[in-house]
């Protein structure tokens, strides 16, 4: 039987993508499912194949449907990876490797990391926790760490990693093995406050490493019925999908909501409309060539 591999390049501004799963054939190997009764939920693939790719672009996806996505309190989730290039500046780290994600500023990531030039672009694993958009902060949250690294060990490209990342109400695993399961990396955090633990949906993650993954899995003894604040999403119309179609007017209008109570902004055909816009400033905006400096900034 020949197989179609399915590449995803998802280019994002600090926004996961939803992959639904579901909508691939039976006979894929890019397959998903949930067993309510035991509390698991994992994907099927043939290990020979690549089933995800990563373009590394600041990209990340999360292996759950999208109406059914699954924060895990106590349980783990594994992939096996293989970084295959970077493209980072030299003067930044990259980055790849698996995440429990609860929001894009809260999560636990194990990774793969390239160092910027400076070292060398060496070669390293990190267990870290991202909190209140700020990284790494674990050292504040954990009572005790304990690491282990193989000795002399550094990762290289095109070579094929087993990642799990485990966590319970106490603390929080990250392992890396050699596809022949040899242990090379082993970080373990034990909670000191409450803030530390949240649960976080299974999620790929990579920054400036183009990472391809192929055995992909996560299960779970307990999963949080949290919610996290989101975008609304868009539909075909560039609105929201809430509240509903109101009475289209031909011309944009300012419009109080008779359900939620909301003033809305609604575009002709009647849907909420909004957007979403992205700025980025660097120490070179507003430079002045003449001077020789920003005088602004």
């Amino acid at each position: 039987m020949n197989f179609l591999v399915v590449l995803f390049f998802v280019e994002t501004f600090a926004i996961t993508f939803y992959d639904d799963f579901s909508k691939y054939e039976a006979e894929s190997y890019l397959t998903s499912y949930y067993n309510s009764s035991s509390f698991d939920f994992m994907t099927k693939t043939v290990s020979s194949k690549v089933v995800y790719q990563l373009s590394g672009k600041s990209t990340s996806a999360c292996y759950s449907t999208p109406k059914t996505i699954k924060y895990i309190s106590v349980g783990s989730a594994s992939a096996l990876i293989q970084p295959v290039e970077s493209f980072m500046p030299g003067t930044s780290y990259g980055v790849t490797g698996l995440t429990l994600l609860a929001t894009t500023s809260q999560f636990w990531s194990l990774n793969l990391v390239v160092q910027p030039e400076s070292n060398n672009y060496k070669h390293s694993a990190e267990l870290g926790l991202m909190y209140n958009n700020s990284w790494p902060v674990q050292g504040k949250y954990v009572s005790k760490s304990y690491y282990y690294v193989k000795k002399d060990w550094s990762w290289a490209f095109n070579t094929k990693y087993n990642l799990t990342i485990s966590i319970d109400k106490t603390m929080i695993s990250g392992l890396i093995f050699s596809e022949a399961k040899e242990l090379l990396f082993n970080a373990t955090h034990i909670f000191n406050a409450t803030e530390s633990y949240f649960p976080g949906a299974p999620t790929f993650k990579a920054n400036g490493v183009k990472t391809n993954y192929y055995q992909i899995s996560a299960s779970a003894s307990e999963f949080s019925d949290k919610t996290y604040k989101v975008f609304p999403k868009y539909d075909a119309h560039f609105g929201c999908d809430y509240p509903q179609q109101q009475e289209a007017t031909g011309f944009f209008r300012v419009s109080k909501n008779n359900v939620d109570k909301k003033w809305w902004f609604y575009d002709p055909n009647g849907y909420p409309y909004f957007m979403i816009g992205a700025n980025a400033i660097s120490p070179y905006d507003g430079y002045d060539y003449v001077l020789g400096k920003s005088p602004y900034n």
